[in-house]
């Protein structure tokens, strides 16, 4: 039997394993919550690290908690290291799931739940991948560890807190967190809040998103006309990644077009509703603001993930994708520009750099080897997006999977899931990569 015969065949044995351990760390909601002692991302954050850790352990790993930021399980042996960096942590779950959110529900199956896909899902394959390759009776020529992130959907206090306390940087890595067969370029990730006077804006109240990351698909706000009665005005989207906002419908946008046809009417006075159709209205590459670039990084995208009271202060939260070739410094300043004459404030900037690997490295052809032979896809290419995985957060390190072309997007959605068959065959991707990254 050959090799890869070998890892294929510890794959499928390990294979109802793999799914019992992902369903209990499904059922673990690690949305970020308010922090607790020894607990800086919440309870369910902690617990999510505890049993990742906690499983690797029970299949020989060496297991490290880093004080509930961050985690890692190391195999193997050698001066050099390889990176898989996944995370625990999910965006909230929302509503109107066929199946609640975190029951690891398998119907058809498919298995439902919030982190099926991202990242729990790829994160749990990867355990069982490495697993498999020794199972094989492969021994590495690297060491093989898996680092366990619980606030990538949040702010990436762990992979900052895994570099703050001098942890050691893999030589080269992978981030199960985005597509097949493997990105090699990644936008950079612009993120800021735009801020008014409450009373200057004309919006009383308003609720709505749940984070910058994502299309919001539901957005609510009080407003008073012209004789001082309350209004309340009310919008449904449909979700999506931020990244792809085009295959949402923004609640918030949706909201603000209806506020201002009625501040031009007459009806009521919302000048953020004027400033918001001017400078977003309905667009998703920024064409307003004069920011509609495309490179080979990918397009400019831009959505309006949250809208809320804080204060005395109307709060947009805003998330941007920025191609290689367009300095994010320079969109700030013409941002700035763009929002003083309305009287808003920009504060909050911060910004994840982008990746750019040539695909012509020989880790590029290696992971686009391993995905081609094992699928039988040969016409798929590289691909470049303007989603933000781990990669960015170590060198040497890009986005390997987990969906596969050709399946729905439903991280960040309701009714989340991932298809079985797929979780073996992504398994079986990720053990033969790894097994020829270390080799």
């Amino acid at each position: 039997m050959s090799l890869n015969s070998l890892i294929d065949a510890a794959v499928e044995k390990n294979n109802d394993a793999l799914v019992k351990s992902l369903q209990e760390l499904i059922r673990i909601n690690s949305v970020y919550s308010d922090p607790k002692p020894g607990m800086p991302f919440g309870e369910g954050a902690a617990k999510a690290l505890e049993n990742a850790l906690a499983l690797c352990a029970s299949l020989g790993f060496r297991t490290k908690n880093m004080d509930n930021y961050v985690g890692y399980a190391e195999i193997g042996e050698g001066e050099e290291m390889l990176g898989i960096v996944v995370h625990l942590d999910v965006v909230p779950e929302g509503s109107g799931w066929l199946y609640p959110p975190f029951s690891a529900t398998i119907v058809d199956n498919k298995m439902y739940g919030r982190g099926t896909i991202d990242d729990k899902g790829p994160a749990v394959s990867c355990i069982y991948a490495v697993k498999s390759i020794l199972d094989a009776g492969i021994a590495p020529n690297k060491r093989i560890r898996i680092i366990f992130g619980a606030d990538e959907e949040t702010a990436w206090r762990d992979v900052e807190y895994y570099a703050a306390a001098g942890e050691e940087i893999p030589t080269c890595g992978i981030a199960p967190d985005a597509n097949f067969p493997v990105i090699f370029a990644e936008e950079a990730l612009l993120g800021f809040e735009l801020r008014m006077n409450r009373k200057a804006s004309g919006i009383e109240e308003i609720s709505g998103g749940t984070a910058t990351n994502a299309v919001p698909d539901a957005c609510k706000a009080v407003v008073l006309d012209k004789n001082g009665n309350k209004i309340t005005v009310e919008t449904v989207g449909v979700a999506a990644h931020a990244s792809l906002p085009h295959l949402g419908e923004n609640a918030i946008s949706k909201l603000m077009e209806e506020l201002y046809a009625k501040h031009e009417s007459g009806e009521i006075n919302c000048p953020i509703a004027a400033f918001y159709h001017d400078k977003f209205g309905m667009c998703y590459y920024g064409e307003n603001l004069g920011f509609d670039v495309t490179d080979d990084s990918g397009r400019f995208t831009c959505n309006i993930g949250t809208a809320a009271v804080d204060g005395d202060e109307i709060v947009l939260g805003v998330d941007m994708r920025v191609p290689v070739t367009l300095n994010p410094d320079d969109v700030i300043a013409k941002m700035k520009e763009h929002i003083t004459p309305y009287g808003l404030t920009l504060t909050g900037e911060g910004c994840t750099p982008s990746v750019f690997m040539d695909k012509n490295s020989e880790m590029i052809k290696t992971l686009m080897s391993v995905y081609s032979e094992i699928t039988g896809d040969t016409e798929s290419e590289p691909l470049a997006i303007g989603g933000a995985t781990f990669a960015r957060a170590f060198p040497n390190t890009v986005a390997f999977g987990a969906l596969l072309p050709e399946r729905p997007m439903t991280e960040h959605q309701k009714n989340e899931f991932i298809d079985l068959d797929d979780l073996l065959l992504i398994t079986k991707i990720y053990a033969q990569a790894i097994a020829k990254l270390v080799e």
